[in-house]
């Protein structure tokens, strides 16, 4: 059975991203075409198509090798996507300038704000019905530029958003209310796991942000590509004009996914497969014990649906009959599942404190090379000498002491010399490596 995103990774094959990250790519564009089209019901609520992907990475990882693919297709197709650098009402307005019954944006350009003022009839100051809505995509390549540090109002009207509310109002000081109806809105943006902790932080996991997202981490890039051969004198240039057909098929085959419409059903088989699939999640969730992703597992069927829909729609021999099929299923949930054995690792230096960060970087330095049979032991002071310039000795001995008692880190004495010597405590090294501890 073939799927849009198998040619989509082909096409992205000859970049330096890792694959997750290009997969998570290809997911964000088809959703970005969908928009508010599709839904599948739970429990009498809709669930859409609109996906919060944060691609997260140390510098050199290639993230925005993965993005700028992306963009590519959704600028091809027209597809509205809002600035990265935005302040919140002007967001609120560009979302209401992309008002659309399907046949394009009913505005363009700028408007006044009282046209977007709130009326009893609904946006812009005119009757919509309910085919109608407000679509926006996002690609960041600064994703924490977007996220503006510590809004907590913002962080609260994007979580609004992503549930893709059909009746959404926003307040301002002192220009009265905007009021939308029948939003959705969709994010891909890059991150490094240093600027997850200071952008996000406690504040974003409080406001239930962060379970909205799904955060594809990578540590590095998947291989070395030195140049393209038709830049070479002489190189042949076949691959790039296998590319470029290999493009404008995407793009036909994005143009047939952007026409469906209507709601979603669920066969049989998948129906049975997915009951297995919650039974499991309740009864062994991922990421263990760790209660900062308590809300994330909660909203994980909600994330699946949507990428098995989305997959769904990709699928060649959908032929306009919208099931979600057990191949649509199975797929979503080895590419989401896949993805959660790394998710934690974005999340290293998040706490409710401000020493989150330096505890992160100690139990690093503690770790040492995953590969290593070993880690390295340390004296108290050979470690604090890393942190100097960050915090008090006694503060300091305070977060060693927590990773002590949290059974992170061993703390003891060599019986010959009396020194005092700290090292990581191997019998934790699989959380470790999936960003548990």
């Amino acid at each position: 059975m073939s799927y849009w995103l198998d040619d989509y990774l082909k096409y992205t094959s000859n970049t330096e991203a890792p694959t997750v990250y290009h997969e998570w790519a290809g997911i964000s564009v088809v959703a970005a075409v969908l928009q508010r089209k599709v839904n599948f019901v739970i429990n009498v609520d809709p669930i859409y198509p609109n996906m919060f992907i944060a691609i997260v990475g140390p510098p050199g990882t290639r993230k925005g090798a993965a993005l700028r693919r992306a963009k590519q297709f959704i600028d091809k197709l027209g597809i509205y996507r809002c600035a990265e650098s935005v302040t919140k009402e002007q967001l609120v307005i560009e979302l209401a300038q992309t008002n659309t019954g399907g046949e394009g944006p009913l505005l363009s350009g700028t408007i006044p704000l009282s046209d977007l003022l709130e009326d009893g009839v609904g946006n812009l100051g005119k009757e919509i019905s309910d085919s109608e809505y407000c679509a926006l995509s996002l690609i960041a390549s600064e994703l924490a530029t977007f996220l503006n540090r510590g809004d907590d109002l913002f962080f609260t009207m994007l979580t609004e958003w992503f549930d893709c509310e059909e009746s959404w109002t926003y307040k301002t000081k002192n220009k009265g209310k905007y009021k939308l109806r029948n939003i959705w809105f969709n994010m891909l943006g890059a991150i490094t796991p240093n600027l997850v902790a200071n952008t996000l932080g406690a504040t974003a996991f409080g406001s239930g942000l962060i379970s909205r997202f799904v955060f594809v981490y990578a540590d590095k890039k998947s291989k070395i590509i030195f140049m393209d051969e038709d830049s070479i004198v002489g190189g042949s240039t076949k691959k790039s004009v296998e590319d470029e057909e290999l493009f404008n098929s995407l793009i036909n085959r994005l143009s047939d996914i952007q026409s469906i419409k209507g709601r979603f059903l669920m066969d049989q088989d998948a129906y049975q497969e997915y009951v297995k699939w919650r039974i499991k999640s309740e009864k062994d969730p991922p990421f263990g014990k760790n209660l900062r992703f308590e809300h994330y597992v909660d909203r994980r069927p909600t994330h699946l649906i949507k990428v098995a829909m989305i997959f769904a729609c990709m699928r060649d021999d959908l032929n306009g009959q919208l099931v979600i099929k057990l191949e649509d299923l199975s797929r979503a949930t080895e590419l989401l599942e896949r993805t959660e054995n790394k998710m934690g690792l974005s999340f290293r230096g998040v706490g409710d404190y401000d020493q989150a960060a330096v505890l992160s970087k100690l139990v690093r330095m503690l770790a040492g090379n995953s590969n290593e049979e070993k880690s390295k032991k340390f004296t108290v002071n050979e470690l604090y000498a890393n942190f100097l310039n960050e915090l008090s000795y006694v503060d300091f001995m305070r977060v060693v002491e927590s990773t002590v008692k949290a059974e992170v880190a061993l703390m003891f004495r060599d019986k010959t010399t009396g020194v005092t010597y700290i090292s990581f405590n191997e019998k934790m090294r699989d959380e470790y490596n999936k960003g548990l501890v």
